[in-house]
């Protein structure tokens, strides 16, 4: 049986948002260098949902109910909001 553990699938590039969703605690959000919105499911030790888009340098990432919200580091759409279930 084949494993991957969740260093060989997550970023490509610095971190620098990390939030764990107040109403479910085995899912945790990170964004960071890389442009991309990393979604972890800790139960089945692996990225559930890989986003690309937000491109953060600072602490800009937050969940609130069914949505997560990303502040990006560019000239246009600074801030994005992605919806958890669709």
């Amino acid at each position: 049986m084949h494993t991957t553990s969740l260093k060989n699938v997550g970023h490509q590039n610095r971190i620098f948002g990390m939030k764990c969703n107040p109403n479910d605690e085995n899912m945790v959000a990170t964004a960071g260098w890389d442009r991309s919105l990393k979604i972890y499911d800790i139960r089945a030790n692996k990225v559930a949902a890989s986003i690309g888009g937000p491109l953060l340098v600072g602490d800009s990432l937050d969940i609130l109910n069914d949505y997560i919200i990303t502040g990006s580091n560019r000239n246009r759409d600074v801030m994005q909001i992605y919806s958890i279930s669709q």
